[in-house]
């Protein structure tokens, strides 16, 4: 309830560094408290979604070495990649039984979100012994900025855009990722 804020249609939503700059580098008794506070949420909560932006700092690696299930969001850009990259390879040492899903930003197209992930899905594979679950691409909407700027979520400012299109393809593959698993509360990382 403290680092949570309502947003449109109920959904409630911790930021990362942007959002609470005190969340980008947690210290481990406010990591351990908010971890607790997760695990005591109503069971009207049917996940708990955490942005933590992008980076790898001690607080966030913290974070996700004690989550169930974690999205990594990338770019086709090979420097994102590689970041993206090295989270999954860290999260894979330290926190070995989280499930890891893949979501590919500003695309051009589907196929080069495919493509993003199947290179990622390979080096895992190939390096860590690790699969991934790919969740879908965002296509590089210029509705998005406009949505930005309206500080509005482009799925209610431009719902009839791509890239709205493409967040709700995204919603449904995590949903059918989560419910292959029993019940829980999945938060998730960048």
């Amino acid at each position: 309830d403290e680092v949570a804020e309502v947003g449109p249609v109920g959904v409630r939503l911790a930021a990362g560094g942007s959002g609470r700059p005190e969340m980008a580098d947690l210290h481990p008794e406010r990591l351990r408290r908010l971890l607790a506070a997760m695990e005591e949420l109503d069971e009207g909560t049917r996940l708990v979604l955490i942005d933590t932006g992008a980076g790898i700092g001690r607080g966030i690696t913290s974070f996700l070495y004690s989550v169930e299930d974690l999205i990594v969001v990338t770019t086709p850009d090979i420097t994102s990649m590689s970041d993206a990259y090295a989270i999954i390879k860290n999260v894979t040492r330290n926190n070995p039984a989280a499930r890891l899903m893949l979501a590919v930003n500003r695309t051009r197209n589907a196929v080069e979100g495919l493509e993003v992930f199947g290179r990622i899905d390979r080096i895992s594979q190939r390096f860590l012994g690790r699969s991934l679950a790919y969740l879908g691409h965002v296509l590089d909407d210029p509705r998005v900025s406009l949505s930005v700027s309206a500080r509005i979520p482009v799925v209610l400012n431009q719902p009839a855009s791509p890239a709205a299109a493409c967040l709700r393809g995204i919603g449904r593959s995590l949903q059918l990722e989560l419910g292959s698993r029993r019940p829980q509360r999945a938060p998730a990382g960048a």
